[in-house]
């Protein structure tokens, strides 16, 4: 988290070797915005005026890190933490002044500068040029010129973004800019990852649905960034209210805001068993609900997500969380639906969903809430189910991790005279289910069950 301490104290630094380069700063976009707005700047936006080859130079004076994208004149300055990162970014520009940068920027909120001397900000000093103090005032959310969209479609997802993050409004003419640029817009040619920075942040919202519907309804962009395709010949799909159903019951339980005294339980524990993802793992469990379609099959489904998840360039621990999620939410229903909810079946799946169960829950408590509207009888039986599923997995759930935990393949082969083989590996399997059935609890009874297979001529 960027502290005011912090901030001053790389602001200085900065500015010393602005100085000593010679070269012309300036604080921009969101950074200006959020001062103005009274709040303090998650991160650091700069433009310099001068050759982008004196990146390195400041990223070696600040010791930071260096990253440099496509886009040759943009860099970024990392300072790393053990649980979060501080970035600088940084536009360099050697064309024209700081108004013509401000000319190609989105919206007027995020269209001013304020310039890097020696000495505390001085706010009276903001350039400002397209009034974007004044849209501030007004809580309006206006474009810098009409090319704005077609300049950058991603534009589309921040103009909602920051409508709803800062509780805005888009005026009239930038939205109708919008809606008619966003028919238009091909999202396979836009770089994934910058469509998932936006996206993540809408989806982090605590009421993100409003955003979503509002987003739906004025220009479909979910169709064009998801599409609501059928996957297969004549199946159902699920519409976007079906899904819209499934995520304000999530959001909801996470807020506290479903009545009954059970669902407080449940919250609590999986506030306490989700306790090891650092990470806000709530925008991932989100777009699974997006990319989930209930109608088709298990493989198609996975392959769709991954093919989304693919393209938006994810970060691996997200991607795992939406994939797992797609793949085996509704294995807990079919548990409960079997009747098979005893300790065995309880382990059997921890065993293979590890930490992600307590998402596959509360997933799947989702997806049964959505289609029984009798939520004091079987919604809330089916939530006794969950909260006593969540109470095993914190009692004992990591203990069935990892297995068999008695026992490897090394001391199968020892046994048995082999070398490695499938045969080996269909052995640990049966161990295992020995193991989740409580039929094997030590290292001896492993052993001797390995042996009185090899007595038994196993194939």
């Amino acid at each position: 988290m960027l502290t005011s301490d912090l901030f001053n104290t790389l602001l200085d630094k900065v500015k010393s070797f602005l100085h000593s380069e010679n070269l012309t700063g300036y604080l921009v976009g969101g950074t200006v915005r959020d001062f103005i707005l009274g709040k303090f700047p998650a991160d650091i936006d700069l433009v310099v005026i001068g050759d982008v080859s004196s990146a390195d130079k400041l990223a070696a004076f600040l010791d930071v890190v260096l990253v440099k994208f496509a886009h040759p004149t943009v860099v970024r300055l990392v300072l790393p933490f053990k649980e979060y990162q501080i970035y600088i970014d940084v536009e360099y520009t050697t064309e024209g002044d700081i108004l013509d940068n401000l000319g190609r920027r989105d919206f007027t909120i995020n269209a001013m500068a304020l310039p890097l001397r020696s000495g505390d900000l001085n706010f009276g000093k903001v350039i400002d040029p397209y009034r974007g103090r004044d849209d501030i005032e007004k809580k309006t959310i206006r474009a810098v010129n009409p090319q704005v969209f077609k300049e950058d479609a991603v534009r589309i997802l921040r103009a909602f973004r920051l409508a709803s993050g800062l509780d805005f409004f888009i005026e009239d003419k930038t939205l109708n800019l919008l809606c008619m640029e966003a028919v238009k817009v091909d999202w396979g040619k836009i770089a994934g990852e910058r469509i998932w920075k936006e996206l993540r942040m809408i989806l982090g919202f605590e009421d993100s649905l409003k955003t979503l519907l509002y987003m739906q309804e004025k220009s479909c962009v979910l169709d064009k960034l998801f599409g609501n395709r059928n996957l297969e010949d004549n199946a159902e799909v699920n519409t976007w209210s079906d899904k819209f159903v499934r995520l304000k019951f999530l959001e909801e339980f996470w807020k506290g805001s479903l009545t009954a005294d059970i669902f407080d339980n449940i919250r609590s524990l999986y506030e306490k068993t989700t306790a090891e993802f650092v990470e806000d793992i709530t925008p991932a469990i989100k777009l699974a609900v997006l990319l989930d379609n209930f109608a088709s099959s298990e493989r198609r489904n996975v392959k769709k997500a991954k093919e989304v998840c693919d393209f938006l360039r994810m970060p691996g621990w997200e991607k795992d969380i939406v994939l797992t999620v797609v793949k085996g939410y509704s294995e807990v229903s079919k548990i409960y639906k079997n009747n098979l909810r005893d300790l065995s079946a309880k382990r059997r799946f921890v065993n293979k969903y590890n930490k992600y169960t307590p998402i596959l829950l509360i997933f799947s408590l989702a997806d049964f809430a959505a289609d029984n509207d009798n939520i004091d009888g079987e919604v809330f039986d089916y939530a006794c189910y969950v909260e006593d599923f969540l109470q095993f997995y914190l009692k004992e759930g990591r203990e069935w991790f990892r297995l068999p935990r008695y026992i490897n393949g090394d001391k199968v082969m020892e046994i048995l005279g082999v070398r490695p083989s499938s045969k080996v590996g269909n052995i640990l399997r049966m161990v295992v289910e020995k193991e989740i059935t409580g039929q094997i609890t030590n290292e001896k009874e492993a052993q001797d069950f390995v042996k009185f297979l090899k007595d038994s001529k196993y194939p």
